[in-house]
């Protein structure tokens, strides 16, 4: 049997190592010389916390009162309330440190409801663990599989509201397994043609246990604003720039995120994008950018998207990218 360690400034072996194998950021958290009672209060770094929509990673992580846009059911389920068309998005990512997360999600309108389902690899990353004989070999950090199902429905004329449940199943240093489940809710509301709110709750679940360790799972509350202005033209061939303002409180955590973001869409075929993060902890880093081509003949019943999106940071670690590909049908 494998025990992981962490050797880095005296902390190793047992759960501390374990608990630092969740995440090779948790490792750098450990390095920096955290107590191992603040380690093990630190939620579970796992696919719940890292899976989102290319779009909101371009935007800062803004973007829970954005509709009509089933990828960003990772931030509110309710965003996809008004989706007249299937869709199917098929979306990679590289991270900080070579980790890799591949997505696949889908949006059904059915009977003036919303049905969705998306199903996520994420795979953390390389480690080196050392058995109990101090011999070492190089193992995968950690592999998730995140399957999620969500319903979303118009409300009234202005409000809509979605619900969504997920499971999730982690794999540590390809010996130790967990499952869990958690549960998102979310509401949007239109306050005037250019003004739209919303607010989410996410990962909303019991924890996830490695061994004698339970950690809990990175439950957030989030609440923000999009306000859209048109910048010329009119009808189909308008330009409209969209600005995102959003907050999010991670649970048990003293801390209070702000994330911002503008989008300019020009004749509804190009979309150019940037954000910013705030205060959010476990972020290296804070800027962001990101564009997306809404190509596809308006007037036929079929259309292709692409979206593209990349985090700036220093520091010799890997830039995050992702990107996606969205057939509307």
């Amino acid at each position: 049997m494998v025990t992981p360690s962490c050797q880095s400034r005296g902390h190793g072996g047992g759960q501390t190592g374990l608990k630092a194998a969740l995440c090779p950021l948790l490792l750098l958290q450990l390095a920096a010389g955290l107590p191992r009672e603040v380690c093990a209060a630190l939620p579970a770094v796992n696919a719940l916390s890292r899976t989102q929509a290319v779009r909101s990673q371009a935007l800062g992580g803004a973007g829970v009162a954005l509709g009509y846009d089933p990828s960003l059911v990772w931030l509110n389920p309710a965003s996809a309330a008004r989706v007249e068309r299937s869709s199917v998005i098929l979306s990679g990512a590289r991270g900080y440190f070579d980790d890799v997360t591949g997505e696949a999600v889908g949006a059904f309108p059915v009977f003036g409801a919303v049905l969705s389902a998306a199903a996520v690899y994420d795979d953390g990353g390389a480690a080196t663990v050392i058995a109990s004989d101090y011999t070492e070999r190089r193992v995968h950090a950690r592999q998730d599989m995140l399957l999620c199902v969500g319903l979303a429905v118009p409300l009234t004329a202005g409000l809509t509201g979605g619900v969504s449940a997920k499971r999730l199943r982690s794999t540590l240093a390809e010996e130790f397994v967990t499952t869990a489940m958690a549960f998102d809710a979310g509401v949007q509301a239109g306050v005037s043609s250019r003004v739209k709110v919303g607010a989410s709750v996410q990962n909303i679940g019991s924890g996830v246990k490695y061994l004698e360790d339970r950690v809990g799972l990175p439950a957030v509350a989030r609440a923000g604003v999009a306000y859209a202005v048109r910048a010329t033209g009119t009808g189909e061939d308008a330009d409209y720039l969209i600005v995102l303002s959003d907050l999010e409180y991670p649970f048990g955590e003293n801390v209070l995120g702000w994330n911002v973001g503008a989008e300019y869409r020009f004749r509804g075929i190009l979309a150019l994008r940037v954000g910013g993060q705030l205060g959010t902890m476990y972020q290296l880093g804070h800027l962001s950018a990101g564009l997306g081509l809404l190509g596809g003949p308006r007037d036929k019943d079929r259309s292709f998207g692409l979206d593209y999106s990349i985090r700036f940071l220093t520091g010799g670690f890997g830039v995050p990218q992702m990107i996606s590909v969205t057939w509307s049908f």
